[in-house]
């Protein structure tokens, strides 16, 4: 099985101040990702980044750490982010996960004694999270494809405020849905959101007047008359995505099998996705 490429660990072993930290991290790498370099899979970021932090008693929300998470988030959502934390308050690890973390490992203190036992079950607890966090990693790229394509729509002539406002809309509640799939057994949440983001098809088959008696053939009248490009290829994979999403609205599970099981799959979120920045750069 594959495992992460590259992992970083966010720390302060230089003791820098709170703004010198902050600004250290908006330098990152993960800040900024370019998909031809290569990136960080996952981030370990410890909570409390600051000395001076762990005498106080603070709220989680003021721990330099959270501040940073933020940060991380909210420059791409599907940046993956495992917390270092020695609290094992409740309150203070829902805090961690409402505010974006994905998972979180609980750091032994000498103080408390940790049997061997207990020590074994966290590094175990760890190897699972990291696992997780790592098959996650496509959100990243995900995210970051979902943006480009919605940059590329409001910056089209073709399509009409509404029009843009609408397929926008669309992407956003798919992207949403995607970051919603968790665990393993999420073979129809995988479907689902990848039914999501081909329903942008039939909304620029709508927006830009495409004719045809089925969405394969207005798709092809797309490309071919409205965006006046011949590219097969495109036209191709296109009908490919329209058909592996009836296939699996219409429970056709032969065509599902043999054909398009990547729908089951991220595999299948990654290939609408290029499919519609594709198509995207054309408007």
């Amino acid at each position: 099985t594959s495992s992460p490429n590259n992992i970083v660990v966010f720390g302060n072993e230089e003791n820098l101040s709170s703004s010198q930290l902050l600004k250290q991290a908006n330098k990152c790498e993960f800040y900024n990702i370019d998909d031809d370099k290569d990136i960080d899979d996952i981030i370990f970021l410890d909570l409390r980044l600051m000395a001076c932090e762990e005498n106080k008693d603070l709220k989680v929300m003021e721990f330099s750490g959270m501040k940073v998470l933020q940060g991380i988030k909210q420059a791409n959502p599907g940046n993956q982010v495992i917390i270092f934390t020695a609290s094992s308050k409740s309150w203070n690890l829902k805090a961690l996960i409402d505010n974006g973390a994905d998972e979180y490992y609980l750091k032994e203190s000498p103080l408390f004694h940790f049997s061997k036992e207990e020590s074994r079950e966290n590094a175990k607890h760890l190897v699972k999270t990291i696992g997780y966090c790592y098959r996650r990693s496509y959100l990243r790229k995900s995210y970051k494809l979902v943006e480009g394509i919605k940059e590329k729509i409001n910056a089209s002539p073709r399509l009409n405020e509404n029009n843009r406002k609408e397929t926008i809309a669309q992407l956003d509640m798919a992207f949403h849905q995607l970051l919603k799939i968790t665990g393993t057994n999420n073979r129809d949440s995988f479907a689902y959101t990848f039914v999501a983001f081909e329903f942008v098809i039939p909304l620029l088959c709508k927006h830009l007047s495409a004719v045809g008696s089925n969405t394969p053939k207005k798709f092809e009248d797309l490309i071919n008359t409205q965006l006046a490009t011949s590219d097969t290829k495109l036209i191709y994979d296109g009908k490919q995505m329209i058909q592996a999403r009836n296939a699996y609205m219409h429970g056709n599970k032969i065509a599902l099998k043999s054909n398009f099981s990547f729908v089951f799959h991220e595999e299948g979120i990654l290939k609408i996705l290029k499919l519609l920045d594709e198509v995207s750069q054309l408007l």
